[in-house]
């Protein structure tokens, strides 16, 4: 019997590192690829890729048409009105932000995961967020079963606080790594992009660490207590 028991509690604990890693992952997609979010972080990228068009030859088509079309690669043609075409320092943003649109808000008939494969933009799209949201509640809900059953499993307090600690401890330290990775290997291009999703997976991941490191504290306190008082 103790044997199995301690087959089922490595097995929780595994599981439940597993799916409170994919859950935090998740919500930090699901945050970073909302509307305004992402908007912000790409603006800047996608400006830097305009730098062909002018302000003059956008002013100039202005005085016969009534708004301005370019044609953006993988993309395909974009629109921008010209009244909205004001000044020097502000016309690029509006072709970002048609751009961006055009991006977000395409329809895609594939799945999400399918997708990927086909049009990687579609990390970048409303197609994502809804995918991520999706993802959301499920994993949330297996990382709690499995905690609940590796704290039923678990034979004391102190090593349901020290087993549910190290999970968490972990699970916050591989992010830290992933993150250095990441960071090491990423180009100038995708830092602008991916900088505010990882300052959003930052905040999670750290306090998930601090909580773990917290409930180990607490598992050496409730030791030495059993120990003093035998």
């Amino acid at each position: 019997m103790s044997i199995i028991r301690k087959i089922g509690k490595y097995l929780a604990s595994s599981l439940f590192t597993i799916f409170l890693i994919l859950s935090v992952f998740v919500f930090s997609f699901a945050q970073s690829s909302e509307y305004a979010t992402l908007k912000s972080a790409s603006a800047k990228a996608i400006e830097s890729r305009l730098q062909h068009v002018s302000y003059e030859n956008v002013s100039a088509i202005c005085q016969v048409q009534e708004s301005v079309e370019i044609g953006i690669e993988d993309i395909g043609n974009i629109s921008v009105p010209c009244n909205e075409v004001k000044n020097r320092e502000d016309f690029l943003r509006l072709f970002a932000d048609a751009i961006f649109d055009k991006i977000y808000f395409k329809r895609y008939t594939c799945k999400f995961l399918e997708c990927i494969k086909q049009e990687p933009l579609v990390v970048l799209s409303a197609h994502a967020n809804s995918f991520f949201k999706s993802l959301q509640l499920p994993v949330a809900i297996a990382a709690a079963i499995f905690g609940v059953i590796y704290l039923l499993l678990a034979e004391n307090t102190t090593e349901r606080l020290k087993g549910l600690g190290s999970a968490m401890t972990f699970c916050g330290l591989q992010f830290f790594l992933f993150s250095y990775t990441i960071t090491f290997l990423q180009v100038a291009e995708t830092r602008e992009i991916l900088d505010p999703l990882f300052s959003k997976m930052t905040i999670y991941f750290s306090a998930t660490l601090a909580i773990g490191i917290s409930l180990l504290i607490a598992s050496y306190i409730s030791k030495k207590s059993l120990i003093n008082k035998k």
